[in-house]
């Protein structure tokens, strides 16, 4: 049987695999080639091009953070029926059964809550279009689409429709290929095989408890006894480094030793931060790269062993980090033209999202402005004001996302794309005074946009600067310059095919061609 593993590295570069002597022993008899990921650049719109081999007007992950808004009965229906002929159920479908009795998908988004920001949180749900590990579910089952029928009802609490797959025949699948997904964005409640991702436990009092969201649903305790509780120190902020990398490789090699998967997705983050912090090129970076190396070793020796025999790798960038000099803060931009509503608790500010007559959702070097008065002559004076406005080089509005393929209805009515050197920052207040409870804490879910500058959180102050300059990469741009472009390598020529340019969503298709032993 034949055995791939996909590991997906942000920020990884051409010029980084020179400095990488495992990934290059890894694949000396396979290729590389150059690889532009799709724009918006940035973690989960790009895992989820590689995955579906689609862009996001057509997935639907449009950010990292999405404006989810009210959702009427006909787009339920429509998304249903769209998506029936695909390997699973999406958005607010409810799947109380689907392929394991421990998976129940949340309905999603919670009609009762619209419209919200969601940041880093949404579910698999999000993804609108099958991803590999769903179609190789049915790679070996002609009567995948068969063993469900459809149980329609209405929603007590919203009268919305709610479906429900039911499974028919429980024993029709055989000879299935089986996936394993260490830690994607997006993953949890996805239907591969096997599932390990980040999720804490959100308790009454509004303190969190360490945990992994697995499946089998159990697995993380054997994890955790074995490797401790994921190191979240380690996966983002201040403290961001080896050790969450080294606990997703040793606990995906724990995986493979277990489940003997055909193919296995791990994200190693282990080159995400230091750029942004100290620049694209900094020196602190061949530290990373060390460390990097050590993990590719132990993946390699820890999934031969597992798996009986040396698989197939297929290693690529998600983005490159490019040098940034200058942030634009859009939301300041706003308010000064009076569009955002701000609400004063107790002399701290926090926007209002749902109340403002538009808002900005910065992530990274894009900013998704979303409209809640679809006034044509007011989106028309906050183009031409962000047109003329230092840092920002694109302004798409409307059927001008399309050049993007960002018409999604999750994608805000203005987009705005920064020039290579420059970010944008959520920033929305005046006066450092009045910032909110969250903008000095290390807070990814409750702030309106990412907020790169937790990266320097001050042990002595116990708080994050409110110093937006101090960030000295970013990414998310289109990819126009080599600079900005990442890499992708095989451990068999066949897999890359000689061809020396690839684009994100081709990796789906080289996967799925591998199992199809057309490669």
């Amino acid at each position: 049987m034949r055995k791939l593993v996909f590991i997906s590295v942000p920020g990884l570069r051409r010029i980084d695999v020179e400095r990488l002597p495992e990934l290059r022993a890894m694949t000396s008899s396979g290729g590389m080639a150059t690889l532009t990921s799709g724009f918006p650049a940035v973690t989960c719109p790009v895992q989820s091009n590689m995955t579906t081999g689609v862009r996001p007007d057509q997935h639907g992950i449009v950010a990292n953070g999405l404006y989810l808004k009210n959702v009427d009965k006909v787009d339920l229906e429509l998304r249903l029926e769209s998506k029936l002929s695909g390997a699973k159920l999406f958005g607010n479908i409810v799947s109380s059964c689907n392929f394991d009795p421990e998976i129940k998908q949340p309905v999603w988004p919670k009609s009762e809550n619209l419209p919200y920001i969601e940041m880093w949180t949404s579910p698999n749900s999000a993804v609108e279009s099958p991803q590999i590990w769903d179609v190789l579910r049915g790679k070996q089952d002609n009567t995948y689409q068969r063993q469900f029928r459809i149980r329609r009802r209405k929603s007590i609490n919203t009268g919305l429709p709610i479906f429900q797959s039911v499974r028919i025949n429980r024993n029709s699948r055989v000879n299935k290929l089986k996936s394993a997904v260490w830690f994607a964005l997006l993953s949890k409640f996805c239907l591969a095989d096997y599932v390990c991702n980040f999720a804490p436990i959100h308790n009454p009092d509004g303190s969190e408890s360490l945990w992994c969201y697995t499946r089998p649903y159990l697995f993380y305790g054997g994890l955790r006894d074995k490797l401790g509780h994921f190191p979240v120190q380690g996966y983002w902020g201040p403290l961001a480094g080896q050790s969450a990398s080294e606990w997703i490789v040793d606990s995906a090699i724990i995986g493979a030793n277990k489940f003997k998967p055909d193919y296995f997705y791990v994200y190693v983050p282990r080159l995400d931060y230091t750029p942004q912090k100290f620049g694209a090129n900094a020196s602190e970076l061949s530290a990373d790269l060390a460390d990097l190396n050590k993990l590719f070793v132990k993946l390699r020796a820890g999934f031969t062993e597992a798996l009986g025999c040396e698989p197939t790798w297929l290693i690529a960038g998600e983005y490159a980090v490019t040098d940034v000099s200058s942030v634009v803060y859009p939301n300041r931009i706003l308010r000064e033209m009076g569009l955002l509503s701000i609400e004063e608790r107790n002399g701290q500010e926090y926007l209002l999202p749902s109340k403002s007559r538009c808002f900005a959702l910065c992530d990274h070097q894009f900013s998704h402005i979303h409209f809640n008065d679809a006034d044509p002559q007011l989106m028309q004076r906050v183009a031409d004001k962000f047109r003329n406005e230092s840092g920002i080089d694109e302004v798409l509005v409307g059927d001008e996302r399309a050049k993007y393929n960002l018409t999604h209805r999750r994608s805000g009515e203005i987009i705005l794309i920064s020039e290579p050197d420059s970010w944008q920052a959520y920033y929305f207040w005046n006066d450092d005074s009045k910032v909110p409870e969250y903008a000095r804490k290390v807070d990814i879910h409750r702030k309106p946009g990412y907020d790169p500058v937790e990266l320097f959180f001050d042990r002595e102050t116990m708080s994050v600067p409110l110093d937006a300059n101090l960030i000295r990469g970013s990414h998310g741009a289109p990819a126009r310059d080599n600079s900005q472009k990442t890499v992708v390598l095989a451990s068999k020529p066949e897999l890359l095919a000689d061809k020396k340019q690839f684009d994100d969503i081709d990796m789906f298709n080289i996967v799925n061609q591998f199992f199809k032993g057309k490669v």
